[in-house]
């Protein structure tokens, strides 16, 4: 408690360091601090402002640096974070949100320059639902989906490719971020089903385009949406958009002769079925999904829970011999996965945890040699690591993902090739190279991925012909001779 009346009413009060700067000014209330407040760095600068009631933070609070620059703005409600609140660079927001009961609620915003970069949504303090990455245009280039603080899915959208053309996924949105359209370019050009939705994530219309050709019934259409029956009922069999009213393109939903609906079959705009399975009544996958490449092939198979990739799938080669098996949790990979050559044997093995490598890879050839070990820790290369191809062997140790320590390769599994060093990913230390019979080729040192010193170049017959002199990279001597530009 500090000193003051005590009793109800508010009293003035100055604080101080012990250099005799103001540390605070503000009122107490039964010796404790109430009323509005003021906070000093030693320097005199303003470090924040704000009000108390019933002795508790309540209002808006400004927070400050210590050369007076506006850092934050805070809302309290009762002493704990309740309200909008921001935080400033350089007189500019970087990050605009909101606190309900002290945890982050609603839509947070980060900006970069001034220019929004990320906007997310979060229930009871954990990211949820979609969240976006933006340019600096303002278009959305990514959308994430999260559930409870998790990533579940990444989708780049709005991409270019190096011809500046449109490529790949195309969204755009309402101005409350909600989905308006969605479609999929091709070299700049349209290609396959457009949606169209309504603000509350209705579809108000499908366009189909090919090679940015529209085909629908604006112009003499070419594509329709038609339902087939049971034979003698009015009982829907299948349900879709038909090109030419025979080539099933995009989705088409199927029903048994009770009209109870049995399924999804997906469609390219050449009438390829592509996948097939169930959906929910959102439009969500669930339960077991078959893949296939277009040549009706299949290509995978799995279950989905809530469009999202659950339990064991597994990928197969066109020849029907399996590719690849392991487990998914909540779309992301988990637990050992093994891939296979075409004959069956072992060709790659390694776990994860929540979609990160974790633990010891192993990669083979067809015949079953080892032809690559190492080890991951959340999804980062640490440890040793060994790598055998092609009368080619390499020794190391990766630390954070980043090269570290003694580094041998060899011409064989014995000869050695070449030792060198380094530190955070970069060469640092003695580097040597050796001819096949063991004699040294060439010898220097690097400091933090330059060269650096001395460099000896040496003939087979183990005779130094040329020495190179390096300073940060740049070459200052031949043969102990200055070089002059």
């Amino acid at each position: 408690m500090l000193n003051g009346q005590n009793n109800d009413t508010l009293v003035p009060v100055i604080l101080y360091y012990q250099s005799g700067a103001i540390a605070s000014k503000g009122f107490l209330r039964n010796n404790m601090p109430d009323g509005f407040w003021i906070n000093y760095y030693e320097n005199g600068i303003k470090k924040s402002e704000g009000n108390r009631i019933n002795y508790l933070l309540d209002g808006t609070w400004y927070f400050y640096d210590s050369l007076g620059n506006l850092r934050s703005t805070i809302n309290y409600s009762n002493g704990i974070k309740h309200g909008p609140s921001l935080v400033f660079e350089n007189d500019q927001v970087i990050d605009s949100s909101f606190y309900m009961n002290n945890l982050l609620s609603g839509m947070r915003v980060l900006f970069k320059n001034g220019y929004k970069t990320f906007i997310y949504q979060y229930v009871n303090g954990l990211e949820n639902d979609d969240a976006y990455e933006l340019d600096t245009l303002g278009t959305i280039i990514s959308v994430f989906s999260y559930k409870d603080g998790i990533l579940l899915k990444k989708l780049p959208v709005n991409r270019k490719n190096n011809l500046g053309l449109l490529e790949g996924i195309y969204m755009d949105f309402y101005p409350d971020y909600k989905k308006k359209i969605e479609g999929f370019y091709k070299n700049g050009k349209k290609n396959g089903q457009f949606k169209f939705f309504s603000p509350n994530g209705e579809i108000i219309k499908i366009e189909i385009w090919i090679n940015d050709s529209l085909y629908d019934n604006s112009n003499n259409a070419k594509v329709n949406l038609l339902r087939r029956y049971h034979e003698g009922t009015f009982l829907i069999k299948q349900e879709g958009l038909f090109f030419e009213d025979s080539i099933p393109i995009g989705k088409h939903s199927f029903y048994d002769e009770k009209g109870n609906y049995i399924g999804t079959k997906i469609f390219s705009e050449k009438g390829i079925l592509l996948s097939e399975g169930m959906l929910d009544s959102n439009g969500r996958k669930f339960g077991l999904w078959k893949f296939y490449y277009t040549d009706g092939k299949l290509y995978s198979r799995g279950e989905f829970y809530n469009d999202l990739k659950e339990g064991i799938w597994e990928y197969y080669y066109p020849d029907g011999s399996i590719q690849e098996k392991g487990e998914y949790k909540r779309d992301l990979l988990n637990g050992k996965w093994l891939s296979y050559c075409t004959n069956g044997n072992i060709l790659k093995e390694i776990s994860y945890i929540n979609g990160k490598e974790e633990g010891l890879l192993r990669e083979y050839d067809c015949d079953g040699n080892l032809i690559k070990e190492a080890n991951y820790e959340d999804g980062l290369l640490n440890g040793p690591w060994f790598l055998s191809l092609n009368n080619f062997t390499e020794k190391g140790q990766y630390l954070n993902d980043l090269k570290s320590g003694k580094w041998l390769t060899f011409y064989d599994d014995v000869t050695l090739k070449s030792e060198v060093y380094y530190e955070n990913g970069l060469l640092n230390g003695s580097y040597t190279i050796y001819y096949p019979d063991g004699k040294k080729m060439i010898t220097g040192n690097y400091l933090f991925g330059k060269r650096d010193g001395i460099w000896s170049f040496y003939d087979q017959n183990g005779n130094k012909y040329l020495t190179i002199e390096y300073k940060n990279d740049v070459e200052k001597k031949y043969n102990g001779v200055k070089i002059t530009l």
